[in-house]
């Protein structure tokens, strides 16, 4: 690893475990979790452009799974998972801070990428139905609505929660 990076000092060896020095490395996975923590210290009364750009920061730094394709070793599978939920709390915690403010335009957008990279995240596509319903795109809530629900079905082969579906209800003959 160490001569891959072409230099010694970009890997720590401490209590036995290797790590790489993020004074001297830059990784995807650390600004990540920079901007998540970021998010967690948001004062209450940030405004929505102080929102909207931490979400799109996190955003741009989630690359998809945490080592994608090792699916061998617990830990990395572990690791996954935790990144992926927490990724997926946090954005939906920006989401509801610009639904509150009644910025929905700002919000979908956010719900949408969330839902590229977790496609079962109902919640989230609840959310993202809510905030096109209040811009007024029915059709376009409805088409959330049905990749929710044909992605929960060929998944997980279940329908969406009564919640999901109560939320169009009265779109169905569109």
């Amino acid at each position: 690893l160490r001569k891959l990076l072409g230099d010694d000092r970009h890997v720590r060896l401490q209590g036995g475990g290797l790590s790489l020095n993020g004074a001297t490395c830059w990784s995807d996975l650390a600004a990540l979790e920079s901007c998540l923590a970021a998010a967690d210290k948001l004062p209450a009364h940030a405004g929505s452009t102080q929102v909207s750009a931490l979400a799109e920061q996190a955003l741009a730094h989630f690359r998809g799974e945490f080592l994608a394709g090792d699916d061998e070793l617990a830990d990395v599978l572990a690791a996954r998972a935790r990144i992926q939920a927490r990724f997926t709390r946090q954005m939906g915690a920006l989401g509801a801070r610009l639904e509150a403010l009644g910025l929905h335009a700002e919000a979908a957008p956010i719900y949408e990428r969330v839902v590229e990279q977790q496609p079962l995240a109902e919640d989230t596509y609840r959310r993202l139905i809510v905030c096109r319903l209040a811009l007024g795109q029915r059709a376009e809530a409805y088409a959330v609505f049905r990749r929710c629900r044909q992605q929960l079905s060929v998944v997980l082969g279940m329908r969406p929660a009564a919640e999901t579906e109560a939320l169009v209800a009265g779109l169905r003959n569109l």
